[in-house]
């Protein structure tokens, strides 16, 4: 028996169906961790600003850099340095740490403080970066 070409569509678009609600399904949790963390900038460009700024004279990455500041190596993987951490830290460091000779970088972009907090957030294993 021959299924008539109505048949045939209605199969069709009820599996297309289908496989667009196991996909929704399916991303639920990575939608979820993305409305929790708000970085979604662009890491690569976030390692260019942090060259470019000069954050590599004070700050240790992986043994490469200055060692008038903090290694950062591992900055993301401590507890509560977070987006709203990371943004306090770079626009008012004497906030977070006081008596802290960092300056103050509060003329960054919207644009450019996310991807810099991306790359920043990305440093969570030494090697990876």
């Amino acid at each position: 028996m021959k299924a008539s070409y109505r048949s045939i569509c209605f199969i069709n678009a009820t599996a297309f169906s289908l496989t667009i609600a196991a996909a929704a399904i399916v991303a639920q949790p990575a939608m979820a961790k993305q409305k929790k963390n708000p970085i979604i900038g662009n890491i690569l460009r976030g390692k260019q600003i942090y060259v470019a700024n000069g954050c590599a004279n004070c700050h240790t990455i992986n043994g490469q850099g200055g060692s008038g500041g903090p290694d950062l190596s591992t900055v993301a993987a401590r507890q509560g340095h977070n987006y709203t951490w990371f943004k306090k830290v770079i626009s008012s460091p004497a906030l977070i740490k006081q008596g802290s000779v960092m300056p103050a970088y509060n003329t960054l972009t919207d644009r450019d403080m996310r991807d810099l907090i991306s790359y920043l957030s990305s440093l969570k294993k030494i090697g990876l970066n």
